[in-house]
C-alpha cells in the first residue's frame, strides 16, 4: 500500500532531492527490496557524502543483506558525522555482536544508552522504526546484560527485528 504507492509517485532515476531519495531508499528497505534499495543508495551516498541517515541506512541494507564487514565500515561512516547518532550506535553493537565481539557490542549499547539519558521517556528515537526512548533504553539494557553474560548477543540481535 503505502510504500509501493511512494515508489510510485517517485520513480528511480529520476532527479529527486534528498527527502524524496530518502523516502524511496525507506520504502525499499521496507518492502523488503533490499537488492533494489543497494543499487539506488550509491547515488545518493555520491550526492550527499555527509548525511548520517543515509550511511546508517546503507549500513542496514547491508546488515539485511548479511554483508557485515561493509555494515561496520558504513555505520562507522555514519558515527564520524554524527556521534550522537543513537540507532548508529545500536547498529554498530549488533553488528559487533554477530561477529561475536561482546565487549565491543556491549560498549556500543552503553554508548547509545548514555545518549538516551537526556531524552525523554516518550520521545521517539530517530530511525527507530517509532521505539521510544523508554523502550529503547529497556532493550538495549537486557542487551548489555547479555554481553556482559557472554550469552544470548548474537540471538538477541538477530531477533530484533
Amino acid at each position: 500500500g503505502e510504500y509501493e504507492a511512494v515508489l510510485e509517485r517517485l520513480p528511480a532515476g529520476e532527479p529527486a532531492g534528498l527527502e524524496d531519495r530518502r523516502l524511496r531508499l525507506r520504502s525499499l528497505a521496507n518492502l523488503g527490496r533490499t537488492e533494489q534499495a543497494l543499487a539506488e543508495i550509491a547515488p545518493a551516498l555520491a550526492a550527499h557524502k555527509t548525511e548520517a541517515d543515509l550511511h546508517y541506512l546503507h549500513a542496514s541494507l547491508l546488515e539485511e543483506a548479511d554483508d557485515v564487514v561493509p555494515a561496520l565500515a558504513a555505520v562507522r561512516r555514519a558515527l564520524f558525522l554524527d556521534g550522537g547518532f543513537i540507532m548508529g550506535h545500536v547498529l554498530l553493537g549488533h553488528l559487533l555482536a554477530s561477529q561475536g565481539k561482546a565487549g565491543d557490542a556491549a560498549r556500543s549499547y552503553r554508548h547509545a544508552l548514555k545518549l538516551l539519558a537526556s531524552q525523554p521517556d516518550d520521545a521517539v528515537v530517530p530511525e527507530s522504526e517509532s521505539l521510544t526512548a523508554v523502550k529503547l533504553r529497556a532493550v538495549l539494557a537486557s542487551l548489555v546484560e547479555a554481553a556482559a553474560r557472554g550469552t544470548g548477543v548474537k540471538e538477541a540481535c538477530h531477533g530484533r527485528s
